[in-house]
């Protein structure tokens, strides 16, 4: 009898720890689809809080073709407006959110990708390129499917940065956004667009992301059979894809006016008005 109680012991304390090590488990687990030096699409299945929106179980897999996706991606569309605190004109039209070599490698790579996602998985990327010697340019986010609608998050967008360590947070964690938003989806048919994460405090100072319902059925069937219903078109006024901060020379004057305003009016604080202020003037 002495000996069966350590024994019984024994197996108590091995049975508890392998239960803990199953109920912990990784909050992600990533599976490689496609990896190059400057950008990556793969397949991350993350769990309870590490999933920043939607539901826990997606509609996965999802079966489009590679000329479907490079459809669905040419009508992406961003607008520069930095959240609650618009400082860019109104006038500046919608650009296209990716350029078409990043197209190319998403819509092969996107296609591959979901139909191998399961239920509980994101399929994530990671876009990257050089600025200048010391700075570069990156674009992360993820995609995930709900009934009939493909969901898409950009977490950051067209992001500069020039610290290794940054670049290298963003490449392992691609929904992590680091609150420098300076646009918005400007959703054209069978589109919807909202600011998810963080209410309206988070609006206002910049640390929502961007997120794109699409109705992919309905915006890839053929205009036969969705008679009476318009086709997708892009907005009337095209122009290049280019970075956020290209765009924002020739106004600054009058966006640190409105900024100024925008204070004196108590909208924002005079640390939220120094902040913005000095990223206007470092973007000049």
């Amino acid at each position: 009898m002495a000996v069966a109680r350590p024994f019984f012991r024994i197996c108590l304390v091995l049975t508890l720890a392998l239960l803990g090590q199953a109920c912990a488990g990784p909050s992600r687990v990533e599976a490689p689809v496609q990896k190059e030096p400057e950008r990556f699409v793969r397949v991350e299945a993350r769990l309870g809080s590490a999933n920043p929106a939607g539901p826990i179980r997606f509609n996965h897999p999802l079966e489009l073709t590679q000329k479907e996706w490079t459809r669905l991606l040419e009508n992406v569309w961003v607008q520069h407006e930095p959240g609650v605190i618009a400082l860019v004109s109104p006038k500046e039209p919608p650009i296209a959110a990716f350029t078409p070599d990043e197209i190319a490698f998403l819509s092969k790579t996107l296609s591959k990708a979901f139909r191998q996602a399961h239920p509980d998985e994101w399929v994530v990327f990671g876009l990257s390129r050089p600025r200048s010697p010391d700075l570069i340019e990156i674009t992360t986010g993820g995609w995930f499917v709900e009934g009939e609608r493909l969901y898409l998050l950009l977490a950051n967008y067209r992001h500069v940065i020039s610290m290794a360590s940054v670049r290298q947070l963003l490449l392992e964690d691609p929904l992590h956004s680091t609150g420098d938003r300076y646009y918005t989806f400007a959703p054209g048919d069978f589109q919807t667009a909202e600011l998810v994460g963080g209410g309206v405090l988070a609006d206002l100072r910049g640390t929502s992301v961007p997120q794109l319902a699409i109705d992919y059925n309905g915006f890839l069937r053929p205009a036969s059979a969705a008679k009476g219903v318009k086709s997708p078109q892009k907005p009337d006024t095209l122009q290049p894809a280019v970075s956020p901060e290209e765009g924002y020379g020739s106004n600054t004057a009058q966006k640190l006016r409105e900024l100024k305003q925008l204070r004196d009016e108590g909208t924002i604080t005079e640390e939220e008005y120094r902040t913005k202020k000095r990223q206007l003037l470092e973007r000049y």
